[in-house]
Formats: C-alpha cells, sequence, structure tokens
C-alpha cells in the first residue's frame, strides 16, 4: 500500500510541477482477535519546498490511489502529514 501512495503522489506533483523531492508513506495497522486488518494508519512524508495547501492537497491525493480505494470499503484507514 505504501508504494502504491507514493507513486500516486508523486505523480500528481510531477504533473502540477510542484517541488517535491521525496515522499515516504510509514503504515501500520491493527489485527482484530481473528488476525485480520481492522485499522490501517499511514503517515506520509513530504519532501522539499512545498506549501501548506500543496502539502494538504497531496495528502487528499494519496486517498486516491487504488490500493487505498480496494480496502476503504472493509478496513477503516487513517492518513495524516508527518510534521
Amino acid at each position: 500500500m505504501s508504494a502504491c501512495t507514493c507513486i500516486t503522489v508523486r505523480m500528481y506533483a510531477a504533473r502540477k510541477q510542484w517541488p517535491l523531492q521525496e515522499v515516504e508513506a510509514v503504515v501500520s495497522f491493527v489485527l482484530d482477535e481473528r488476525h485480520v486488518i481492522t485499522l490501517l494508519e499511514w503517515e506520509l512524508h513530504l519532501h522539499g519546498e512545498l506549501s501548506p495547501d500543496q502539502r494538504q492537497r497531496l495528502l487528499k491525493v494519496s486517498e486516491q490511489c487504488p490500493i487505498h480505494k480496494t480496502l476503504a470499503p472493509a478496513v477503516t484507514i487513517t492518513p495524516r502529514l508527518a510534521e
């Protein structure tokens, strides 16, 4: 999932010609008693001279990756920006 998220964000930033130098998604998860993932959390690390608005837009774009769209109906997914 993190690779798909990073690719989606990188492609969007490149298309907009935004100064994204590097992107990293750190993913963690919670399993229930049946060992089924019930929660995915990821922290998006964006490196480059991006404005606060660009950073927020890239966070929203990260939720549009194909893997996210596939998992979202069954699993709670919580993305956030790294400080």
